[in-house]
């Protein structure tokens, strides 16, 4: 057997007078997903680690600012999945940056997850369809790195004279 439990508050209002309310409900926040994730091509240093910054605007407000690391193999050193809020009057707008790329060529792409969503991509940005819930986007940042270089001495080849032939012509004397 189920039991619902109301809570009223009283308030009393003017001359003696008594108001009843019910509280409301407390709902859980209704959120959108940013995934974050590494590909490093070629060879990171040992040791290498590597930030990216995720950030999200609604309207004009700052509503997600956190950091995600990966190590020089692109593995996520901690939770590489982003919560945004939503919101039911504005677009919620998401920007994924890495400011230190230790020394690779970087680029980031996000994508929308299903492709169908209410979600618009461009580049390192996603945009949440204002009052919109449950909705992926992955923001996948590739790291290339130089192949190392190596130096070739070449040299010259070796010649090798055969000693010259000399002809001696004996002379007798006598």
């Amino acid at each position: 057997m189920r039991r619902t439990r109301v809570v009223f508050f009283a308030m009393i209002v003017g001359a003696g007078g008594l108001v009843l309310s019910a509280a409301p409900a407390v709902h859980a926040a209704v959120v959108n997903t940013v995934v974050v994730k590494k590909v490093v091509v070629g060879t990171a240093p040992e040791g290498t680690t590597f930030e990216v910054n995720v950030t999200c605007t609604t309207g004009d407000v700052d509503t997600v600012d956190t950091n995600v690391h990966f190590d020089n193999q692109g593995n996520a050193t901690d939770n590489s999945t982003v919560d945004v809020p939503s919101n039911a009057d504005n677009d919620t707008t998401c920007t994924a940056t890495e400011s230190d790329t230790q020394g690779a060529t970087a680029t980031i792409e996000c994508t929308k997850d299903p492709a169908e969503s209410d979600v618009t991509v461009e580049d390192n940005t996603a945009t949440f369809a204002a009052d919109e819930s449950g909705l992926t986007a992955t923001c996948t940042v590739t790291n290339t790195f130089p192949e190392p270089t190596t130096t070739t001495t070449t040299l010259p080849p070796t010649t090798t004279t055969a000693p010259s032939v000399v002809t001696v012509q004996p002379t007798f004397t006598g």
